[in-house]
């Protein structure tokens, strides 16, 4: 054999390899687990979040009971879903969300922020505006606490914030900055007695974050980068940033964490190598003696 059709032969079977194990990726989650230690709680004091992102409406069994149940393993104190929880445009989008949250509040208090597929859908972009706040109306009734900069303070000193981001930061090869002035009118100031929990969703901003007095950011958006490159580094993220800053794991600037999920679904980029869908356990604590 010649060695270009060995070379050939490799490649084809690397290629193969690798579409089964983004079929097989992109059918099983994992958990990624990260602990807190802050004095803004006292000694013995705790709260467990689960984080979930990103979904995009996939379903892990019919009724999505595989993602269910393994949240409820956790056993929360509290739930964060920090948006893009639907596709935006899809025929069932809305009524797929609806059943998802209804079944995830069985677990425990839920509370969740826009992405920029939901803020899609409150500019009414696919006409279906109106469909997707009767069902977010609805679902507050049942006890969701939906946050569009508004915050929640729990019985702990702990505050969850939901950032809405306008569109603008959304967009497409446009460099947008999120300047530190805008992000107060947003949000105003934080107390900084309580740990502050921001739903931020664009990971993007991070250097407006941490200079913003809040503890602990939550974003998605990127999917992890679908493919990684080692344990750092992202290839691409759906929005066809190449190699994106920011694309799944733990990063600190001062005071400030960011925790950055892969979410639990994808979209336009349906793609996960090395890069397993997620929920993000946080486990926050008081100062141990």
């Amino acid at each position: 054999m010649k060695p270009w059709m060995i070379i050939v032969l490799i490649v084809i079977c690397l290629l193969v390899a690798a579409a089964f194990r983004v079929r097989y990726e992109l059918r099983h989650l994992q958990t990624a687990s990260y602990i807190l230690e802050t004095s803004k709680l006292s000694a013995g004091q705790s709260v467990r979040a689960v984080f979930l992102t990103d979904l995009h409406s996939r379903k892990y069994g019919t009724q999505n009971e595989e993602l269910l149940s393994l949240i409820a393993e956790q056993k929360p104190d509290l739930i964060l879903a920090g948006g893009d929880m639907l596709t935006a445009k899809t025929e069932t989008g809305i009524t797929d969300n609806y059943e998802f949250f209804h079944n995830l509040l069985q677990t425990g208090p839920v509370y969740a922020a826009p992405g920029n597929h939901e803020k899609r859908l409150s500019l009414d972009e696919s006409g279906q505006k109106e469909m997707f706040e009767e069902h977010l109306e609805q679902l507050e009734k049942e006890g969701l606490h939906y946050l569009t900069n508004t915050k929640v303070d729990l019985s702990l000193p702990v505050s969850v914030y939901g950032m809405d981001l306008d569109f603008r930061y959304y967009k497409k090869l446009r460099r947008q900055y999120y300047e530190p002035e805008q992000m107060k009118k947003d949000l105003a100031s934080f107390d900084d007695t309580r740990f502050n929990i921001v739903l931020a969703h664009n990971p993007r901003f991070f250097k407006t974050y941490a200079g913003s007095g809040a503890d602990l950011f939550l974003a998605g958006h990127y999917h992890g980068g679908a493919v990684r490159i080692g344990r750092k580094i992202g290839l691409i993220s759906p929005q066809f940033i190449p190699f994106p800053r920011y694309s799944r794991g733990l990063y600190r600037k001062g005071e400030t964490t960011m925790i950055v999920s892969a979410g639990c679904g994808s979209h336009k980029v349906n793609l996960r190598l090395f890069n397993k869908p997620e929920i993000v356990v946080i486990d926050i604590h008081g100062p141990v003696i």
